[in-house]
């Protein structure tokens, strides 16, 4: 059924009546890493085994008659949407007919009943009669913080398994919930700021099944300022991510792709950025959402340039329609395809392309987080009723991880591609064809793996600002979108960004 299971007994009673009320707790490894644990609701230990609840978090109990869980707003562990929103939320599911459980043999289900404070349907049944282990799906049941003062919440699933062979007849389970309000929310200047600022060496972002716009390096010194709540310097490190402090997802940014020179602004729609991040851990997961903007602009001048020399410097701008005005250099950028001595770019989001030059503008919506994303193949980004989306150009080849030779650099593993980002899998019959390995006779999936270190010095140390190395990672679908006569950004999206996280207190002027 599942992974390794361990079982562990939460206190044996003496007496015989008081072993009706035994709890017994197995945790639950299964494939992919994830944890659940698989709880016995209590009542008798001849009908443990006809029903229990799988919850999809790895969570103490508590050693009474009949199991309570106990989780804090916003805990990732227990608290399924990670949000300190008033509200913890928990993945349950009903397994029934489970082998293994000691002093109890599994009989024929033929009904369940559900009761109490979430309605009978607010967790899916297994299919019945069931003569063999079975579970029904996840289920998601709320419980809310109580009152304006957001005090403890509670909840409660009660559960009778009828069996179709007398003898017993009855197994009578009850899962309790207990939401508990986040201890220390951020308060003026107790709330802590998030700052992401790129390292451009070894970022890479690939879009479109062609390969022709994969293998860009993101601007260096690009950086975004994170709002945050929820959290608190010292007493309770999980934060909610309300938004960015800025209007655009960093400067413009200038690419050449099938020849074609386009300088791209990112703008925010209304939602921005939205996740957790985590001062203990310096983990991030957040999406994205933004609505690009391709300027269709030239070789010469793909995007303006803010005329300084490094980032942080003041300049004016030298194009578009903020033309000497001030500015600050926000990022630096070397643009693959322009003129060799004009092809560096000092860029500012205070110097935007021409309005004019506007060609299409597209909405976007993307994970970006220190965890794994993966968009599994084939032709994973294709909708209904149209034809589908290709996988990549490799013809009769596959395309494959590892085998790139178009390399400018090889610093450790990584293969850098002539446009600064990072190639990693190839066409095997063309290896200096990047492309995206989701097709059947490939991987079979597009995966990106991010990476968090803890921020030093370590939470909960009073010390500010706090810093620390990760890398974001994010793939995402593109709808195709005409450009200067050229279908780009059609099928999936991947990128890379490997960032300096810095924790401080007292917000940036």
């Amino acid at each position: 059924m599942r992974g390794q299971v361990w079982l562990r007994r939460l206190g044996r009673p003496a007496t015989n009546a008081a072993r009706a009320c035994l709890v017994f707790l197995l945790v639950v490894l299964p494939a992919g890493g994830l944890t659940s644990t698989l709880i016995l609701g209590g009542g008798s230990l001849l009908t443990d085994c006809y029903a229990l609840f799988e919850l999809a978090a790895d969570v103490p109990l508590s050693a009474s008659s009949f199991p309570t869980v106990t989780c804090t707003d916003g805990d990732p562990s227990c608290d399924a949407d990670g949000m300190p929103d008033g509200v913890c939320r928990f993945d349950v599911r009903i397994c029934v007919h489970v082998p293994g459980i000691a002093e109890c043999r599994p009989r024929r289900v033929g009904e369940i009943l559900v009761g109490g404070s979430f309605g009978a349907s607010a967790i899916p049944l297994p299919e019945l009669p069931a003569s063999r282990e079975r579970c029904g799906a996840f289920g998601r049941v709320s419980v809310p913080l109580r009152g304006t003062k957001r005090k403890r919440g509670r909840g409660k699933i009660k559960l009778i398994a009828v069996s179709k062979v007398p003898n017993p007849k009855k197994d009578r389970d009850s899962l309790k919930f207990l939401c508990l309000p986040n201890p220390s929310p951020c308060v003026d200047a107790s709330c802590p700021a998030l700052d992401l600022v790129v390292t451009s060496a070894g970022s890479d972002l690939d879009i479109g099944w062609q390969g022709d716009g994969h293998n860009f390096a993101w601007p260096d010194g690009w950086k975004v300022e994170l709002a945050l709540s929820g959290c608190n310097a010292t007493g309770y490190p999980l934060c909610t991510v309300n938004g960015p402090k800025d209007l655009t997802l960093g400067p413009p940014f200038p690419v050449i792709a099938a020849g074609v020179p386009t300088c791209i602004v990112n703008g925010f729609t209304d939602e921005g950025i939205r996740g957790t991040a985590n001062i203990q851990t310096g983990g991030v997961s957040t999406v994205v959402s933004v609505v690009a903007s391709a300027h269709l602009t030239s070789v010469a001048q793909v995007c303006p340039r803010c005329a300084a020399t490094a980032v942080g410097d003041a300049g004016t701008c030298d194009a578009g329609p903020n033309q000497g005005l001030p500015c600050t250099v926000e990022g630096v950028a070397t643009v693959a395809g322009a003129p060799t001595d004009n092809n560096r770019y000092t860029l500012s989001g205070a110097c935007p392309p021409e309005p004019s030059s506007l060609a299409a503008s597209v909405s976007l919506t993307f994970p970006l987080l220190t965890g794994i994303s993966t968009l599994l193949g084939p032709s994973p980004c294709s909708l209904a009723d149209t034809p589908p989306i290709p996988d990549d150009t490799c013809g009769e080849g596959t395309c494959t991880d590892g085998i790139c030779t178009d390399c400018v650099g090889t610093p450790g593993a990584d293969c850098v591609a002539p446009r600064g980002g990072i190639q990693q899998a190839c066409c095997s019959n063309d290896t200096s064809r990047p492309c995206f390995p989701t097709s059947a006779t490939s991987d079979g999936k597009l995966e990106r793996i991010g990476l968090s270190t803890p921020p030093e010095p370590r939470w909960p140390d009073p010390g500010y600002p706090k810093i620390a190395g990760a890398m974001l990672v994010g793939t995402f679908c593109l709808p195709p979108t005409a450009v200067g006569g050229t279908t780009v950004g059609s099928g999936p999206g991947a990128l890379i960004l490997p960032v300096a996280e810095e924790w401080r207190l007292t917000p940036s002027p």
